[in-house]
């Protein structure tokens, strides 16, 4: 892991493209993140601040940030369907759930 406001080996890092798609993995030191107009190695990216510029080899420019929780959520890799907190408010709405004891019963039973 990195000093505050520096990437280092280990930390998650969202690269943002001109047109504002959002791309995000693991700075592991080795490897190269590709695109299909160049590529990015990882050991560029260790040790530069936050919000640094970084280009690929064929010259596509990208802003790099250490994303937020709410960017993480949403560019996570995923081993399963994620409940976003827009839906899980719908999903709470729809059941009609309010505080109670009874719901944590169900629960764990369900989960049982």
């Amino acid at each position: 892991m990195s000093n505050l406001g520096y990437f280092g080996a280990g930390d998650r890092v969202q690269l943002t493209d001109p047109k504002g798609k959002l791309y995000s993995f693991t700075i592991t030191p080795g490897k190269e993140w590709h695109t299909h107009k160049g590529w990015i190695t990882h050991d560029d990216l260790i040790g530069m601040p936050e919000g640094s510029v970084v280009s690929t080899t064929a010259g596509l420019k990208f802003t790099a940030f250490k994303p937020l929780l709410a960017d993480y959520v949403l560019t996570m890799p995923r081993g399963a369907t994620i409940v976003y907190p827009k839906d899980a408010a719908m999903i709470i709405g729809v059941a009609d759930i309010y505080p109670g004891p009874e719901y944590w019963k169900l629960v764990l039973v369900v989960a049982l």
